[in-house]
């Protein structure tokens, strides 16, 4: 009896060895994380194009849609969750009602102490958005620049050209160890 209960748990190390491989190989899959910043969070901040309202937000919100009144950029931060982690795509789901464009930009502000800050930030990712359809829709790209997070030494943020024809409903931001 006692032999078999040792083949026993030479099966079961066996199957344990084998789970674990498997974790290891599969695992940074797993803790794949997508960022959804809805649009209600975003912040005007008016260009001199966006002067022609008397209001410092000429927008609504309807059902978590941001109804802009006029020409403006809305900007929200990105609350990346760790360091050296990949940003594997970027998209912006919105509504186009017109022949007109919305552009979002991932933009990375590095700084370094004891240098000017008035350096333009990089754009790591853009979108338009495209077509005439009441359907809410996604303008996507895998095409980033310096995908690896580093908080140390950066601001992270995205950026939202809008105007009075457009529907934006947020943007999602895919980030993973790797990128498949």
């Amino acid at each position: 009896m006692e032999s078999g209960s040792i083949a026993g748990f030479g099966w079961a190390l066996r199957l344990g060895l084998v789970t674990f491989a498997l974790s290891c190989t599969f695992g940074p899959a797993a803790n794949a994380e997508i960022i959804s910043l809805s649009a209600v969070d975003f912040v005007l901040r008016c260009s001199p194009l966006c002067q022609t309202s008397p209001e410092p937000d000429p927008s609504e919100v309807e059902k978590g849609v941001l109804k802009p009144f006029d020409i403006g950029t809305y900007f929200a931060r990105v609350p990346f969750p760790a360091n050296g982690l990949n940003v594997c795509s970027f998209a912006l789901i919105h509504q186009d009602k017109s022949d007109e464009n919305m552009t979002a930009r991932l933009l990375r502000k590095v700084f370094k102490l004891g240098e000017p800050a008035l350096n333009n930030p990089k754009v790591m990712a853009q979108v338009v958005s495209s077509g005439n359809s009441d359907n809410a829709r996604r303008a996507k790209t895998t095409n980033i620049n310096a995908a690896k997070i580093s908080q140390g030494n950066s601001f992270y943020y995205v950026e939202v050209d809008v105007n009075f024809n457009l529907r934006f409903l947020g943007v999602q931001i895919d980030v993973r160890p790797t990128c498949p």
